[in-house]
């Protein structure tokens, strides 16, 4: 074991031969001593030892090796060091230099001889002995070098320390004071006491519920420096005179060094507000993943646009809630779902649905045609990143390890920064469309309330509308939006363009990690499609009031099952298309695909599910309103049958009756005969009055003018038999 000038050495072993650490100040090998130096607090003289047992120590682990840090002042370089301080290490170093260097170097740390060498110096110097003893100590404990002569400035006059107050006043007198206007008001110091009011003021109305400094000290006045008074049978606070309360500056003056101090920071915050907003966040979230569908991130957020629906346009919807997912090694956006409702499994499992799928389908339902490399993300994660808002059940978790193999971590309430990837995207994705009419800008917090009501006159988009401009933004911000910043050297020698898809595909080509897994596109199914209640009938199956047949199935004799009874089934469906249902079979263990029927094809085809189940409330809405006036046509129309048919019943008592019961059946055929040439002779009648002229004004109305039907037909049975004489007469002549 090789020992060394200025090595420390610590007792490791309650056997040690000391008990605090000591520095080796000299040693020789050839008369096997060393001397050694106490370096804490109570500080002694140097001392020798046998170098052997020093050896023996350190073999057998009884003492050893420790680093020591110099203090910061020491380990200055030459031009840090101001020229006052190396004035002062000069002078220091001419007094001792001759004591610790050459002939003297080993000579000074015998006892008899260092009070000799010591009075020698004094009288050359002309300085008290006292004065050596401090700059050799500091010499020797601060690694005996120049700069350990260094004034040690920093340490002087408690520099941050809160000292405790005295009975006289600190500070700057007041100018009443001073002018002898009021000699009582010479104010108050700060206690310890007041700086726990300060604490508990700064927590609670500064940073929880964002007031300003002066609020504050107004409300801790209030609560803290304040008397109990009755004034016209009213209870107030009074504050106490202004000579026995902090004054105003002295509340900053602390309430600065409070809010400076991390630690005292982190105290008055709490754990989670200071871990969210002050925290120090070293390195990119993608130091933290080990390639590229490692780590997907998952959150939503409120849109910051009014829309209306797609089946009545003056009809306002709200804003609506999109979902980001969102790959941490690339940052790139792999997931979009936009719903009515708000955050809840049943929606972030849409999200993750579209994360793990492909996204030309997707994109085609909003009416865009895009290629397989415009968003080639369709790949599942190994971790899921998510708030308790989207996996609130302990059934979401087991759901996605045990069917998809994907771990979750659940972020703790009020800690969104833990997944800070997906959080920063919904500001870049939903900011730049913010011009559209019925946006507004998410900080515009004070303007959105004055021009509210006219944000929402201007809506104009759909759901499916402002989806497809998300879309469309989403594209652009993994294909068109430069960051350099994660490009890697590989990257770059790579010649990969600062692009998020082209980063993704070249980390899913290159990087390691776990292999890309095949997807089963009905475990997707069953574990993130919501399951929605339907039954079959006859006519196909009912969904939300939409019909559906079979895809590939004969389905003949399944709808004939459902003659008689309706059959319950659940459904897997996809909100954002209507156009297709899928159903697990559990006895023949297959899937069965659903599609519109032709008739409601033409209706309900490429809408979301949550339109058409806002046109069936609105159309419920419309129902409830149009009720009174429908019960007060159908009341008319009941009222206007009886007063018909009591009518009829007195008519029919003015009439003859026949002679008996046999006669009233008999006739029936004579009688009907007879009707059908009167209904034949009314329609002929109202046909020639519909093509006559219309009459002059002095003419008399043709409808007060009674017809005979029954002298009509005889005179028309009496010109058909002169017109059969006529002919008659005609064929004798000839």
């Amino acid at each position: 074991m090789k020992l060394r000038i200025n090595t420390v050495l610590a007792p490791a072993k309650p056997d040690a031969p000391f008990d605090a650490p000591h520095r080796i100040l000299w040693l020789s090998d050839r008369r096997n001593e060393i001397v050694l130096f106490r370096i804490e607090k109570p500080l002694s003289v140097p001392f020798f030892v046998n170098l052997a047992e020093v050896i023996k120590s350190v073999r057998d682990e009884s003492l050893s090796i420790t680093p020591y840090q110099l203090p910061a002042w020491i380990q200055r370089p030459e031009v840090e060091i101001p020229e006052r301080d190396k004035n002062i290490r000069k002078l220091r170093w001419t007094l001792i230099e001759p004591l610790v260097s050459g002939t003297n170097r080993s000579a000074i740390f015998d006892q008899a001889l260092r009070g000799r060498l010591i009075l020698q110096r004094v009288a050359q110097t002309k300085v008290h002995r006292q004065r050596f003893y401090p700059l050799l100590i500091r010499y020797w404990l601060y690694g005996q070098i120049p700069n350990a002569l260094l004034p040690a400035f920093a340490k002087c006059a408690g520099v941050r320390n809160i000292r405790k107050p005295g009975s006289h006043k600190r500070g700057r007198p007041t100018k009443v004071l001073v002018a002898g206007h009021d000699l009582s008001a010479t104010g108050v110091n700060v206690t310890h006491d007041d700086l726990q009011n300060f604490y508990a003021s700064l927590r609670e109305f500064h940073l929880r519920k964002g007031m300003t400094i002066s609020a504050t000290y107004d409300n801790m006045i209030d609560r803290y420096y304040s008397s109990i008074q009755e004034r016209n049978g009213e209870i107030f606070h009074i504050p106490f005179p202004e000579n026995q309360r902090i004054k105003v500056p002295a509340f900053r003056y602390w309430t600065k060094r409070l809010l400076d101090d991390s630690d005292l920071q982190r105290e008055i915050m709490g754990e989670n507000l200071w871990a969210k907003t002050r925290r120090a966040r070293p390195g990119r979230a993608t130091d933290t993943t080990i390639g590229p569908t490692d780590i997907f991130e998952i959150d939503a957020t409120v849109d910051n646009c009014y829309l209306i629906s797609s089946f009545h346009r003056n009809h306002l919807i709200g804003r609506m809630v999109v979902y980001h997912v969102v790959d941490r090694d690339s940052t790139a956006i792999v997931g979009l779902h936009t719903a009515l409702e708000g955050p809840s499994w049943d929606t972030a499992r849409l999200a993750l649905y579209n994360a793990f799928t492909d996204k030309v389908a997707y994109c085609k339902n909003y009416g865009l045609d895009i290629s397989q490399d415009e968003w080639p993300f369709q790949e599942m994660c190994s971790l899921l990143v998510a708030d308790q808002a989207e996996i609130m059940g302990k059934d979401a978790c087991v759901s996605l390890q045990n069917m998809l193999h994907i771990d979750t971590e659940i972020n703790a309430v009020g800690r969104p920064d833990n997944k800070g990837s997906v959080e920063n995207t919904h500001l870049q994705v939903i900011e730049p469309i913010s011009w559209v009419p019925g946006a507004w800008r998410a900080r515009a917090q004070e303007w959105e309330q004055r021009r509210s009501v006219e944000l929402k006159l201007d809506a104009c988009l759909t759901l499916a509308e402002r989806t497809r401009l998300l879309i469309l933004e989403v594209l652009d911000y993994n294909n068109n939006v430069r960051v350099e910043h994660l490009l890697t050297k590989e990257m770059i020698q790579a010649g990969v363009q600062p692009y998020r898809r082209d980063i993704g595909l070249w980390a899913r080509a290159n990087k390691i990690g776990e292999g890309r897994r095949q997807l089963d596109i009905q475990q997707l199914y069953r574990c993130l499609l919501p399951q929605r209640a339907a039954s079959i009938t006859n006519q196909g199956l009912i969904l939300d009031g939409m019909n559906y047949l079979p895809e590939g199935v004969d389905c003949e004799r399944l709808l004939a099952r459902a003659r008689h009874h309706r059959i319950p089934i659940k459904l897997h469906v996809d909100s954002n298309s209507t156009n297709r249902a899928y159903h697990f079979d559990p006895q023949t263990g297959t899937w069965i695909t659903w599609r519109l029927s032709s008739s409601s094809w033409e209706r309900y085809a490429n809408e979301r599910l949550e339109d058409v189940l806002d046109l069936h409330a609105t159309q419920a809405f419309d129902a409830h309103d149009a009720a009174d006036i429908q019960a007060d046509r159908s009341a008319v129309k009941r009222q206007r049958q009886r007063r018909t048919v009591d009518s009829a019943k007195r008519e029919k008592k003015k009439a003859p009756k026949p002679a008996s019961k046999a006669a009233y059946f008999r006739g029936v055929n004579e009688h009907r005969k007879w009707e059908r040439s009167l209904q034949r002779g009314k329609n002929a009648r109202a046909i020639r009055d519909t093509e006559a002229p219309i009459p002059s004004a002095t003419a008399g109305n043709p409808l007060d003018t009674v017809i005979n039907f029954s002298s009509a037909m005889a005179r028309r049975r009496a010109k058909v038999i002169d017109d059969r004489k006529a002919r008659n007469r005609k064929k004798d002549e000839q």
